[in-house]
């Protein structure tokens, strides 16, 4: 246990470092993007219903997979933020396929919402 900590603050002090080294610590400040993966995560905690054996290991299996899908869905949002603000058409071409992307995310998101509610009686 107390290597895991060891180990871990020893990572965190690493990033630190790296984030304080590219003088953008103002971009890492920002409070969105952590909130929204949040938010993810905690929907996905309380999507899963509540008549399970092992209901705690079972949402934080939820909670970890959504902040893991709204955490992919909020890069993709920036990368086609990224491509529409920029300047030469002939690069729209990766800003279709990663909108692409996104809705696959989305409609793959939405299908699992629908076969957790019916695999369950609802």
């Amino acid at each position: 246990m107390v290597k895991m900590v060891i180990l871990l603050a020893a990572a965190l002090l690493a990033v630190s470092y790296m984030i304080y080294d590219s003088n953008q610590v103002t971009i890492f400040l920002e409070l969105k993007p952590p909130f929204f993966v949040l938010a993810g995560g905690v929907a996905m905690f309380f999507a899963v219903p509540a008549d399970r054996e092992n209901l705690l290991i079972e949402r934080l299996e939820a909670f970890r997979n959504g902040c893991i899908l709204f955490g992919v869905i909020g890069v993709l949002i920036g990368f086609i933020a990224i491509m529409a603000s920029m300047d030469n058409p002939k690069m729209l071409g990766p800003a279709i396929a990663l909108l692409t992307l996104l809705w696959a995310v989305c409609l793959n998101y939405i299908a699992k919402l629908v076969v957790i509610s019916k695999s369950n009686g609802g």
